[in-house]
């Protein structure tokens, strides 16, 4: 469509018209977001801080809390300084520095007498509540230990283990109350099991590498000598042939609870504990005994200054309980006298080797062997119905 000359003008006109009102309205625009802008920067009375008065006041919190912490700083380092200066001033003699000394190891020994009272109180009464005592021999909760290992296959295994599981359980308790570790420390399978115990070394008290094995502490049901086998030798061969291997680890084992035993009574001051002279002669008793018992051989006390068998587990602790110096020692730092080194001079090999050679001369079978080389198997056993 074309224009005629007269028409260009006007449409000049109408456009330079409509952008002079764009641009005044966009300069407006940019008028008032520029006051806006200078507003917010610098601040009014009517509206809130802007952005140069915040860093303004950031400035002056930070030089008020620079001069605090240097007042803070030469508070104390005047404060320490008078205090210095106060302990020069006022040092006190030697005879109140005694004086002082005297009275803090006066309530130390205080706080020991009555730990070791606490001691006393728990270990007898442990003692007491599970009934060691000596009646027609030495027995813990009515069951009665025979007087010498070699006598174990005498009485059915569920009694020995019984009288094990007891004595364990107090000596557990006994430990824990007087504070003292023991070379052989008695403890139970983590997993689920039957319940046996074994004896584990305590590798802080031990020098030697040959017991530091864990030895299973269970006697074997194929192990007891019953009054029907009594009468026959050519039987009673055979059960201890069988069962030679087991019954002689289970009593290496006993032999590591009485050598721990033992020890846990030298610690709180029972004298003559040892394994006797190296002869045999039949154990006395006041009761009348079976044929089974009447020679068997023994260590006993002789003129080398044993008064007690390191065997003799349940008199050991009988006589740990009646101790004049029950709880004054321990391996923690609880009193004045604590044990800082074992010092026991009873040799766990010699233990092993009295218990082995008593059961060998009592049932022979084989030569006794210490070193502990057969190992024991954990499998489950056929109990005979007489057991």
């Amino acid at each position: 469509m074309l224009q005629s000359p007269q028409e260009e003008p006007v449409l000049r006109q109408l456009h330079s018209g409509r952008h002079s009102v764009i641009k005044k309205n966009v300069q407006q625009q940019v008028d008032v977001a520029v006051k806006h802008a200078e507003k917010l920067l610098e601040g009014g009375h009517n509206h809130s801080r802007g952005a140069q008065e915040w860093r303004q006041l950031r400035a002056e919190v930070a030089a008020a809390e620079e001069r605090v912490a240097d007042a803070v700083v030469r508070s104390d380092y005047l404060q320490r300084a008078q205090v210095i200066e106060n302990a020069k001033r006022d040092r006190p003699n030697a005879a109140d520095l005694r004086a002082n000394i005297a009275l803090v190891r006066s309530k130390q020994h205080e706080v020991g007498k009555r730990i070791i009272h606490a001691r006393r109180v728990l270990v007898r009464e442990v003692v007491d509540v599970f009934g060691v005592q000596r009646r027609r021999s030495w027995e813990i909760a009515g069951l009665q230990l025979p007087s010498s290992p070699e006598l174990f296959r005498l009485e059915p295994s569920l009694h020995i283990n019984a009288i094990v599981l007891h004595i364990i359980h107090l000596l557990s308790l006994m430990t824990r109350y007087l504070s003292i570790s023991i070379p052989f420390t008695p403890t139970f399978n983590e997993q689920e099991h039957v319940g046996r115990p074994y004896m584990i070394a305590n590798l802080p008290f031990l020098s030697t590498t040959k017991w530091r094995d864990k030895h299973l502490l269970w006697m074997s049901s194929k192990a007891y000598v019953s009054k029907k086998h009594a009468g026959s030798k050519q039987e009673k061969a055979q059960i201890v042939l069988k069962s030679y291997k087991k019954h002689k680890h289970f009593l290496e084992s006993f032999a590591l609870l009485c050598h721990s035993v033992a020890y846990l009574a030298f610690t709180q001051g029972v004298l003559g504990i040892g394994i006797g002279p190296q002869s045999f002669r039949p154990a006395p008793s006041n009761r009348r005994k079976s044929s089974d018992e009447n020679d068997s051989p023994r260590f006993l006390p002789g003129s080398d200054g044993v008064l007690v068998s390191a065997t003799s587990v349940l008199e050991l602790i009988a006589l740990t309980a009646e101790s004049p110096t029950l709880g004054c020692k321990s391996h923690e730092p609880s009193t004045s006298d604590t044990v800082k080194h074992m010092g026991f001079s009873l040799d766990i090999s010699e233990v092993v080797a009295s218990v082995l050679t008593c059961e060998h001369a009592r049932w022979g079978a084989s030569k006794p062997d210490v070193e502990g080389k057969e190992h024991l198997s954990e499998g489950w056993e056929v109990m005979d119905m007489d057991t």
